[in-house]
């Protein structure tokens, strides 16, 4: 099976970096058959990819070494479970969510379990189960294979999200001061938080529901860390009744422009366009949209 999956991994990945795949005719067949290979993410040295790949009834993940194309290891998650999503946190670590496999309207539980394992499939363990608190992945830390940076909510906390690096090893969680507090009233939550090149966290978005009772009295703002470490904050203009998208993207090499996915320009709930934040200025400038596509998110080279 591992030598099959790396076979076909192989030529896949070498179609499309030599040019060839571009070069040929492509059946109709093939845009109508099921993927075997559903994602995949270079190492931060670049000497591995990890992959997801359907096996029988569970979506599993692999690492294979790009040198000789070998296998190291792959993590099984269970039947009718998957890998929904993961992310290198080292040259020598991976970080995975599985959960159930669900339709997208069925409502049945997912029952998630962050874990991580070493590319050896060695020092595999659960870091989260999810049952009280919720955790979003935000960003490793290059000077720290140990932890990585993730927001963390709870029901029952007021402000919603906050900052804490959690020890990819053991699950352990550290807080982060420089967590952002909402500026609205007691039900306004902090939905979301970026950082920036060096790992600091600079942008984060607060929803206020102001009267929980009307939802279009809502409230959407954009919190920003200036370059001299001070919190300010900046309403989004939104011109549609509803509560708009905001995602974030990623910062220029500066670390003083800001990019993220949104449709709070729109007169109605449209796709997503691609914006820029200026930190210095506190502008906002739109870059582009596509007329049917939303931005699903974006492509990242080597810092």
């Amino acid at each position: 099976m591992k030598h099959v999956l790396s076979l076909l991994f192989t030529v896949a990945f070498a179609l499309v970096c030599s040019g060839v795949a571009h070069s040929k005719t492509i059946p109709i067949e093939d845009f109508a058959k099921k993927s075997q290979f559903k994602r995949a993410k270079v190492s931060p040295d670049g000497e591995h990819i990890a992959f997801t790949y359907e096996d029988g009834s569970e979506v599993k993940l692999a690492v294979m070494n790009i040198a000789d194309n070998k296998i190291l290891t792959s993590f099984e998650v269970g039947d009718e479970r998957e890998v929904a999503g993961f992310n290198w946190v080292s040259n020598e670590r991976v970080l995975m969510l599985a959960g159930n496999i669900t339709g997208w309207l069925d409502g049945a539980d997912k029952d998630y379990r962050l874990v991580a394992g070493n590319i050896d499939g060695t020092k595999r363990v659960q870091l989260w189960d999810f049952q009280r608190s919720g955790i979003r992945f935000i960003s490793r830390l290059k000077d720290d294979d140990r932890k990585i940076l993730v927001g963390k909510t709870h029901w029952t906390e007021e402000g919603g999200m906050k900052l804490h690096r959690m020890d990819v090893y053991t699950g352990q969680l550290l807080y982060n001061t420089d967590s952002p507090k909402p500026a609205g009233g007691s039900d306004a939550k902090i939905v979301s938080i970026d950082v920036d090149l060096n790992e600091v966290p600079r942008v984060a978005v607060e929803h206020d529901p102001v009267d929980k009772d009307n939802y279009r009295d809502d409230v959407l703002r954009v919190h920003i860390k200036g370059l001299k470490g001070n919190w300010t904050t900046l309403k989004l203009p939104v011109k549609h009744g509803e509560i708009p998208v905001v995602d974030g993207i990623g910062f220029n090499l500066s670390n003083d422009k800001f990019y993220f996915a949104s449709n709070h320009d729109l007169d109605h709930e449209g796709v997503t366009g691609l914006f820029e934040l200026d930190l210095k200025t506190r502008k906002i400038k739109f870059l582009h949209r596509h007329p049917d596509v939303d931005i699903g998110g974006g492509l990242y080279g080597a810092q």
